[in-house]
Parts: C-alpha cells; structure tokens; sequence
C-alpha cells in the first residue's frame, strides 16, 4: 500500500487512519518498511509453505506474502540506487539500523542486512550504524560507533530500523557531514517537517519526496 500511495501522489498516512479507524484491523500492524523479517517469521512462513507442499496443498495466498516482501526490499534497494543518481558504483550509503526491529540487537533475516549486502554487491561503500546490534564482520561493510559516523561523506542516507532516538537527531549536523543530504526514511519516524528545511532532498516511504 505504501508503494501504491507513492505512485499516486497520496499519503499513507491517510490511507492508514482510514483503515485502523475499522475495529477488525486496528492501527497496530499498518506500519510500512522496507520488508519484514527477524529470526521467526521467515522461518516459520517457509516451513508452513514447504510443509503444505509436501502434503500436496497449495498456499496461493502465503506463495504471494513471500513474493511481496521479496519485491519490497529489491524496491528498497532500487528506491536507494534512484536516489544515488542511478548508480551505486563507489557512492557511500549511509545506514541507520542493522537490528530486523527496534529494540533487540538481533540481525537474523534483517531486512536491512538485506538491503546492506545488495548495496555491497553493486559496489557501493556502506557506513552503517545501530544501537544495540552487531553485524559480522563478513559482511565487508564499515559498522561505525554513532549516526553521525554513519552520515560522513554519504551521497545518500537510509533509516532501516525503527529506532526512536533516530528522530531526534539533529538533521542541520546530519546534513553538514554529508556529501549529498538525500535521506531516505523507510520507517517513517524522522520529523518530516524539520528535516526538508535542513536537506537536500527528503523520501519518506509512502509520502514520496517531502517538500
């Protein structure tokens, strides 16, 4: 839905209220990112659907979930290439959260270690930064020691997890350490309003670029 509120020109947010305001589905679960993942949900959807399989049912509905967020996060990297000109070739990408939620320190099944390892791949440098969590140091990216770290020399950068001392930051410092201050909120949880007077372009998943 978010994806579909960018292209046209509507805000998620709006479409959001409307749906929560129905008592069957309530606000809690209408919260729009670059992809679902964790140690458990991944898991267990694939075993359901491999499980079905193997006793000769078909899932349609399940087949379509795993599709979607697959798409999701391919369209998270993609929206991050846009951003960068179109190429990701030697630009750095700077990361805020590795973590697959706030508050845990887990990056199994992250979307944003996803998202990360597709960055590296199309050979882009990626400065990265969470609270709590660790990534291993396989991964070949730059993990630095605050957010502030992460935004030095960045052509573009991405808030991957949802944490909320990220929405406090100030965006006039974020913007000066930057080479490029194109921001890209997957979360929705930067103060809209106050970064676009501070950078040069701001994307918030489901708004399109804020002005």
């Amino acid at each position: 839905l978010a994806s579909y509120c960018e292209r046209l020109g509507v805000s998620f947010g709006q479409i959001s209220a409307g749906l929560a305001s129905d008592s069957r589905i309530g606000p809690a679960y209408l919260k729009p990112g670059p992809g679902w993942g964790g140690s458990c949900f991944p898991k267990d959807t694939l075993a359901l659907l491999m499980a079905s399989s193997e006793n000769g049912l078909r899932l349609p509905i399940l087949e379509a979930t795993l599709k979607s967020n697959l798409e999701m996060l391919n369209r998270t990297v993609a929206r991050i290439r846009k951003l960068a000109g179109g190429s990701l070739s030697k630009k750095t990408i700077g990361i805020w959260g590795l973590a697959f939620k706030a508050g845990t320190d887990d990056v199994r099944e992250s979307p944003a270690m996803f998202v990360v390892e597709s960055l590296l791949k199309e050979g882009c440098l990626v400065r990265a930064f969470d609270p709590s969590a660790v990534a291993p140091i396989a991964f070949g990216f730059e993990q630095v020691q605050s957010a502030e770290d992460a935004a030095i020399g960045a052509d573009v950068l991405a808030v991957l997890t949802e944490w909320p001392e990220f929405s406090s930051i100030d965006p006039s410092k974020i913007a000066g350490l930057m080479r490029s201050s194109v921001v890209f909120d997957t979360r929705r949880i930067l103060p809209g309003r106050i970064w676009v007077k501070q950078v040069q372009e701001l994307f918030v998943l489901g708004e399109g670029a804020v002005t």
